[in-house]
């Protein structure tokens, strides 16, 4: 359903101030328990058959799946899990002990039967793998004759033979000299490479696998190479032999990816017939290096572009983002929203998720608007400056004409994202870790960064620079000048561990003299390879909150930052609590990072309910640079890509209500794990922080209606023992007027009190390759890269959270946001002669999160009865229920986006029913409840309507929003 019909109908019946959404109750038998609880491949997403642009969850009842592999794709790998006493076989083959079968032949495509049996029934799924001698977007290779320049042994065909075995070994490298940055062709006696093609053609990028056969050591002892390898590189195309050379590339890697892998993609098409790519005396990033070889063999060569006789495509969609991030003003608002700058921010723009992405000239990849639509709501955030000299690295900051040349951006991409996109800068202001060193504020925005200012929405200075008193004199001078100058950016810095950030007064200090909008960190949980020196991935779930949270232990640094910080943020600008302001952290989502969905989704859940409004997301490229497990060498997004994208939405679709809300009290319901004494509890308490149950945490529950919390275990892990779960207590903002409030929540006559619930039960990931090695004895080596085994997918973590309730002042009605659409649905309570209630949150899977809130209205309000006081927000992670609420995952896809669409009507006032609604509005928003119950029949009340015409444009706003390939965009 198109926004354009939604905002006439739903707009006109808001006129009337008389819509409704009606309300249903729901019965279904439960479905016998699948055989099959979980079926994955290692690589690749499965998909709808119908449309490879739709990725889907596997579905317990559906039956039949496809799949896609790219040109590189030859086999794969197809793991199931199963319930206890069913066998496996996957094309007739016993699975082994992680229910995998390998080495499966998809060369020419192949139906993949996967058979579950345990004597008394029997269940069959199919795979269907097409096979496309294309990357992911289409394009092919095309024929080049490749030639080395400079000194070499070996024979020039091998670059080009499709063998990897054959090789051509580069000696006695040499490099262009620093003049470089004004030269457009490869000099005489330069090594690099020449590729020629017959005729001109639209060319993508290049591939070329590489190993290093010897290194020109120039880091101090122990420094580890894998984070410093790499020349850089410069690239020149030409579309024939009499025209000059244009450079596309000032300073690509030669810098290896997994499997010798080296990825040079131009951004854009080029019209090609000659490429020279040749080595510089430079670096190939603004922090590090290079480590240079001196000698490399060099492999294959790839030249991808487009099928002969296509051009590219001029009309492509864009990303289509919402106007909510072009040319806002917080003070604008002030008095309206009744909250300072900070709070203001986060209201308009939601839980922002800035992705690091390269600027122009590095030849590293990008996503584009398709994909970016896909991601689950990213948006690009430039790190690194194209035009910048090792001296002005050294300086910490350039002046004159380079700034404003090209700057910290990625003009290319953000042409191919079109208007109203948002972006954001780090290592404001030229690329720096250190901010002192850069002088007073100037305006570094080059011209064409300025062209996209107004949606700019997002300044870090610096980047996990050390704390000095210099360093804050200067975040405070960039500050001010920033928030006058370009009022709409959120302003900032980021810090590491063990840098003088850690102390509590230093922090305050740094805030209340800065005064930023916002503080973050970044301290990555995962490290499947432990590339760092250390490896954090806890091994044992009964870790994982104390690893989040805990003050004590061996990561306890990284949990005492996030308690600090979530302490003054919330302390604020004043210290008071009056104004307090945003605070966030990095999220390793695609570093070294291939871990489960309880483990992905776990970190960003319980910070929000700790009360976090932002992520940055370290970083979003196309090449696998650093190990990045999100893209397939062909450019397609794995599955983990859609996984983190699920997690976005959550964050996003969540963030709407969280970014109105201050988290006023933290909690954790300890679980039953062995490894834990019986009176040992999850975390120590701190600053509004304490164990369910404790004094503290009584008083604070009781202003939140929460009496009680009981957890079953429906999953596998932890030996079906409960796990933690995690609670945090929302007020609104302070400061935040009734109106703005009725926007986001609905109409109440008290101020909104929220309840967010976090199953804190994570299992564990094996990224293990075995492989043999001389003597007959085995390697086994951690790679992100490697095939995944779970043991804590959301099937495997899946817990029942039965939270008992009572009403926190009268009239109080309890709202849920449905985990699906982040629409608002009231809950039909049946409470008992002493006020208590009961709410059953179904199936919630590790790390995943569900949000409740109460309103009040004075007037009485009809309430359909329910069977019972359950409520299932069923995702369908237990096996034994059906998947997305009972329904096919082909249709629950569509039925999501549809549901966004038309329920966009419902924002301004979940519960007021005095008014009439639209049929087809309230048949799919009943249509996708969910349905998953016991056999008694499991009752949800939906009561959604629009109280007035300026809740109704907000909500329809965001409908509009997630209409389009947008930031909100169901992946």
């Amino acid at each position: 359903m198109g926004w354009k019909r939604i905002l006439t109908a739903c707009a006109v019946a808001a006129a009337g101030a008389s819509l409704v959404m009606g309300s249903a109750a729901f019965a279904v038998d439960e479905p016998k328990s699948p055989l099959v609880l979980d079926m994955s491949t290692d690589v690749l997403p499965l998909v709808e058959c119908a449309n490879r642009l739709q990725p889907v969850e596997f579905d317990p009842q559906v039956h039949e799946y496809c799949a896609f592999a790219y040109y590189h794709t030859d086999t794969v790998s197809v793991r199931a899990a199963v319930a206890d006493g069913a066998a496996l076989t996957i094309n007739g083959i016993g699975a082994d002990d992680n229910g995998r079968v390998s080495n499966i032949d998809v060369s020419d495509g192949a139906t993949i039967s996967v058979v579950a049996t345990n004597g008394e029934s029997t269940e069959e799924y199919a795979l269907t793998v097409a096979k496309l001698n294309t990357d992911y977007r289409g394009n092919e290779i095309l024929p080049a004759h490749v030639s080395v320049h400079g000194p070499h042994s070996g024979e020039d065909s091998a670059l080009v033979d499709g063998d990897l075995a054959t090789s051509v070994r580069l000696t006695d490298i040499q490099r262009a000299p620093r003049k470089m940055w004004s030269e457009t062709e490869m000099s005489e006696g330069t090594t690099g490479i020449v590729i020629r093609l017959d005729e001109p053609r639209w060319v993508h990028r290049v591939n070329a696998w590489a190993s290093i056969d010897q290194w020109a050591e120039t880091l101090a002892p122990g420094q580890p190479k894998h984070w410093w390898e790499g020349d850089a590189l410069n690239i020149a195309v030409r579309a024939s032999d009499n025209e000059d050379f244009t450079v596309v590339a000032k300073h690509a890697t030669f810098r290896q990816d997994a499997g010798g892998l080296l990825y040079w993609d131009f951004g854009e098409y080029k019209h090609v017939k000659e490429i020279q790519i040749w080595f510089s005396n430079q670096k190939d990033s603004a922090e590090f290096g290079p480590m240079q070889g001196s000698e490399y063999s060099l492999s294959e060569v790839e030249v991808w572009g487009l099928p002969d006789g296509r051009a590219p495509d001029t009309s492509v969609d864009h990303a289509s983002y919402s106007e909510r991030y072009t040319g806002f003003d917080p003070s604008a608002v002030e008095d309206q929203w009744g909250v300072n700058r900070a709070q203001a921010l986060a209201m308009q723009y939601g839980i922002m998720l800035p992705a690091w992405m390269p600027s122009d000239g590095y030849a590293r990849g990008t996503i584009n608007g398709e994909e970016i639509g896909k991601a689950g709501g990213l948006f690009p955030a430039f790190y690194d400056n194209t035009n910048l000299g090792p001296q002005d690295y050294l300086s910490g900051y350039v002046k004159g004409d380079s700034v404003k040349d090209q700057g910290i951006f990625n003009q290319t991409l953000m042409e191919t994202l079109g208007e109203h996109t948002p972006w954001a800068i780090a290592k404001a202001p030229v690329a720096g870790n250190s901010i002192s060193s850069a002088g007073a504020p100037f305006d570094f925005l080059s011209d064409s960064m300025r062209k996209y200012a107004d949606s700019l929405v997002d300044i870090q200075y610096g980047d996990e620079g050390d704390w000095s008193q210099q360093e804050q004199d200067a975040f405070e001078q960039w500050f001010d000048w920033t928030k006058s100058t370009y009022p709409g950016a959120v302003v900032h810095s980021n810090q590491a561990s063990n840098q003088g950030w850690y102390n509590l007064d230093t922090l305050r200090s740094y805030v209340q003299q800065t005064q930023p909008d916002l503080i973050s960190w970044d301290r990555y949980y995962y490290t499947t390879s432990g590339k760092w020196g250390i490896d954090y991935q806890p091994d044992d779930p009964a870790t994982m909150i104390p690893h989040i949270l805990s003050s004590r232990g061996p990561v306890a640094d990284m949990a005492t930052q996030l308690r600090n910080y979530r302490q003054v943020a919330s302390e604020g600008l004043t210290g008071d609590g009056s104004q307090p302001i945003m605070w966030g952290q990095y999220l390793d989502y695609m570093f070294d990072a291939n871990v489960s969905d309880s483990q992905k989704s776990v970190i960003p859940m319980v910070s929000m309910a700790a009360g976090a409004k932002w992520f940055g997301l370290f970083r979003m490229e196309m090449n696998g640079y650093d190990y990045s497990s999100l893209f397939d060498i062909d450019g397609a997004p794995r599955r983990e890509f859609y996984e983190w994208a699920r997690v976005f939405e959550d964050i996003r679709g969540y963030g709407d209500y969280l970014s109105a809300l201050n988290n006023a009290f933290l909690t954790i319901k300890a679980g039953d794990y062995t490894s834990r004494s019986g009176n040992e509890t999850a975390v120590e308490a701190g600053y509004h922080l304490a164990d369910f149950g404790s004094a503290a945490e009584r008083q604070a529950a009781a202003r939140y209606g929460i009496d009680g919390v009981d957890v079953s275990h429906r999953g596998t892990v932890n030996d079906g023992r409960p796990g933690d779960v995690v609670l945090g207590y929302f007020d609104v903002l302070p400061g935040l007027t009734p109106s703005k409030q009725t926007e986001v929540f609905g109409a109440s006559d008290e101020p909104v009190r929220a309840v967010m619930v976090v199953n804190g039960l994570v299992g564990t990931t094996d990224t293990t390759e075995t492989r043999a090695v001389a003597g007959g004895q085995v390697d086994r080596a951690k790679n992100p890269l490697a095939r995944r085994t779970d043991n804590g997918s959301y099937a495997q973590t899946a817990q029942d959270i039965s939270v008992a309730v009572t009403r926190p002042y009268d009239d109080a009605q309890l709202v849920i946001v449905d985990p699906h659409t982040y629409q608002p649905h009231t809950v039909d309570v049946q409470y008992n002669a002493h006020g208590r209630g009961t709410v059953t949150l179904r199936g919630v899977g590790g790390g995943q999160a569900r949000l409740l809130y109460w309103v009040s209205r004075s007037a009485p309000t009809a309430e359909m009865p329910s069977d019972d006081a359950t409520v299932n927000t069923s995702d369908g992670s237990n096996g034994a229920s059906t998947h997305m609420h009972g329904q096919p995952q082909t249709t629950q896809h569509s039925n999501r986006r549809n549901d966004r669409d038309c329920a966009a009507t419902t924002r301004a006032d979940v519960v007021n029913r005095n008014t009439q609604h639209s049929p087809s509005c309230e048949d799919r928003a009943i249509d996708t409840l969910p349905r998953t119950g016991s056999s008694t029949q499991v009752g949800l009340v939906v009561a959604l309507s629009v109280a007035s015409m300026g809740g109704a444009l907000l909500a329809l706003r965001r409908a509009a929003e997630r209409q389009g390939n947008g930031v909100r965009s169901q992946a």
